[in-house]
């Protein structure tokens, strides 16, 4: 069973998620916090695997609880749950170690899609989410780019993908494409990014 922990202010936000999450097969919810210092206090005495972390919250936010817990707790994987998905909050979330993004106005098929896809060792991202960071990646392409290049409508596509954390075997199978086109475009785009790597592309956000 993946071992979830839901922190958020609201305790009708809570109960919504624990509801959703009853009858999910292989995810069990294990406690609700109302506080970054109400989770780290769970953590201490029982076992997770994965956090749903809202990021407004009153005291320790949503952001700083998640620095915290990356740090004590390496094992445990977080999920942001908010109700908002402007760029800074994605961008404040992702440096703190979370690996995954949702809205609160997700549905429940999607939330275990999330939580089995991070606990699996992937990333998350609802489809706004993604949006957002591959508009706010191409912006700073184009920006630092003097040839203003862009990325193909099949290159964006594997980034939204490589965002996700899927691996070429998982894109090609997705986009019924051979890994070897998949690690092409890969190439592609880490040249014209200018990186060298899947961490140096979304750390340039």
């Amino acid at each position: 069973m993946i071992k979830v922990l839901i922190v958020d202010d609201h305790k009708t936000v809570r109960n919504g998620i624990k509801d959703m999450l009853r009858d999910s097969d292989g995810i069990e919810v294990i406690d609700a916090a109302e506080s970054g210092d109400k989770a780290l206090h769970i953590l201490k005495e029982k076992e997770i695997d994965i956090i749903l972390m809202d990021i407004k919250m009153p005291g320790k936010n949503g952001i700083a609880t998640t620095k915290e817990i990356t740090k004590k707790y390496p094992t445990v994987k977080i999920i942001a749950c908010s109700m908002f998905y402007a760029k800074s909050n994605i961008i404040d979330m992702f440096k703190a170690g979370a690996s995954g993004y949702l809205l609160k106005t997700t549905q429940e098929e999607e939330i275990n899609r999330a939580i089995e896809e991070v606990y699996g060792g992937s990333k998350y991202f609802s489809s706004e989410v993604s949006s957002v960071m591959l508009t706010s990646l191409l912006s700073n392409v184009s920006k630092s780019n003097s040839k203003n290049v862009l990325l193909s409508k099949r290159e964006s596509e594997i980034l939204v993908l490589i965002k996700k954390g899927l691996t070429n075997d998982n894109i090609g199978s997705q986009l019924d494409i051979s890994h070897r086109t998949v690690e092409k475009h890969r190439q592609n785009i880490f040249a014209k990014c200018g990186v060298n790597s899947t961490v140096e592309l979304i750390t340039m956000m």
